[in-house]
């Protein structure tokens, strides 16, 4: 799912919107041998993302960084910040959580330029159960 929208106050600030701006938003469903284990949402300021395959459903030819990097987009500085908490019930339903007593984990990643202007900010939201993340990052 792809969309332009008004996006929550912390997404907001996190790309440094000003108020009422919008941003356009992908989500997908993560799936491991057929189960789902990451419910992920990446967000762009709208005012460069809009009308370009950042707002459309579907892959992007290249991936999105190889897109970004098109736009004038590079990494400069990755910050993450990662807490648990219980599931909304939509997000326990995508993820297919069974048991009312899990939480989940959840990662919001927000990746800047060079000189500090944040282009993507993305949420990934895992079963408590996965127990555990490791991601490497290597920034030019």
């Amino acid at each position: 799912m792809a969309e332009e929208m008004a996006p929550s106050r912390a997404i907001a600030d996190a790309l440094d919107l000003p108020s009422g701006e919008a941003a356009v938003m992908r989500q997908r469903l993560i799936l491991l041998d057929g189960r789902p284990i990451e419910l992920a949402a990446s967000y762009w300021p709208a005012a460069f993302a809009s009308g370009t395959p950042l707002a459309s459903t579907g892959r992007i030819r290249g991936g999105a960084v190889s897109l970004l990097a098109e736009l004038g987009y590079r990494p400069g500085t990755v910050t993450e910040d990662i807490h648990t908490r219980p599931p909304t019930r939509e997000e326990a339903e995508a993820l297919q959580l069974t048991d009312n007593s899990e939480w989940v984990l959840v990662l919001t990643r927000t990746i800047s330029t060079a000189n500090g202007q944040p282009y993507e900010v993305s949420v990934m939201i895992s079963p408590g159960r996965i127990g555990r993340l490791h991601y490497s990052m290597k920034v030019d």
